[in-house]
């Protein structure tokens, strides 16, 4: 049985970079390119700040682009998925996947809901509608598991000293996050 894992806290884009297996400058590049419009804001001289969510708008990104998705669209959809990940669920409900009618027919995407007895719903508590019903295939984004391997990276850094909780002095300025890299990742 696995254990259950808590979302993680806010984190900067080194341990952003670490839990998506990429490096800080693949990020800022994405960001300073337009390919991923939807990281959250900084101004100069501070930190860019990720919650759980924004790293899992990175991971698809980053996944859809390296398995041969043109970086803008991937961008999209990655935006998209974040954007339903960050949206409260209808009463009841819980968002497992987001999918996308390769007709670009719906642009921000379907969510799909898991209901209290583990069924899969639609927004309107509806079973959703299978590729052949709707006369197009989709490309389905799982967003529990991308969340569930998020918090397992992430207890993974921990375990092997990679980042570590922040050690304030008396004097510092209480950051907005909680984490830090301590040591490089090692490649295997």
């Amino acid at each position: 049985m696995t254990k259950k894992l808590l979302p993680i806290p806010q984190v900067p884009v080194r341990v952003a970079a670490a839990i998506n297996r990429t490096t800080q400058l693949a990020i800022n590049e994405a960001i300073s390119k337009g390919l991923y419009r939807c990281a959250p804001f900084t101004v100069p001289g501070s930190r860019r700040i990720f919650s759980e969510v924004d790293i899992l708008g990175l991971r698809v990104f980053f996944h859809l682009s390296g398995t041969g998705f043109d970086h803008k669209w991937a961008g999209d959809m990655a935006c998209h998925v974040r954007t339903w990940a960050n949206s409260p669920a209808p009463r009841g409900l819980r968002l497992v996947e987001v999918r996308f009618p390769c007709n670009l027919s719906y642009p921000a995407g379907i969510p799909i809901f898991e209901d209290e007895n583990g069924t899969l719903v639609d927004f309107d508590r509806n079973p959703p509608k299978t590729d052949r019903e709707m006369a197009r295939s989709t490309i389905s984004i799982a967003v529990d598991g991308h969340l569930e391997d998020i918090r397992l990276v992430f207890q993974q850094l921990i375990d092997q000293g990679v980042i570590a909780p922040v050690h304030l002095k008396s004097t510092d300025i209480a950051p907005d996050y909680a984490y830090d890299v301590v040591k490089e990742v090692q490649k295997s």
